[in-house]
């Protein structure tokens, strides 16, 4: 099992989860949003290969289109 921290929230995960997994067993409405791990945003082609790590850090967030 993993820590990891969703939003500032720590929840365990197993090993060998990826983003695109945790969002799915979360049932997280992710249409529209981002994701940042370690303060460096991924794209979303990346989140069902993209495997968490101990004390990862995740930020999902609402994407704003602005200029």
């Amino acid at each position: 099992m993993l820590e990891i921290i969703l939003n500032q929230k720590v929840l365990s995960v197993e090993s060998g989860t990826t983003l695109e997994r945790l969002f799915d067993s979360l049932s997280v409405e992710t249409k529209g949003c981002a994701v940042a791990i370690d303060n460096q945003i991924v794209p979303r082609t990346h989140w069902h290969e993209f495997e968490l790590y101990n004390h990862v850090d995740i930020n999902l967030f609402q994407a704003i289109a602005g200029g």
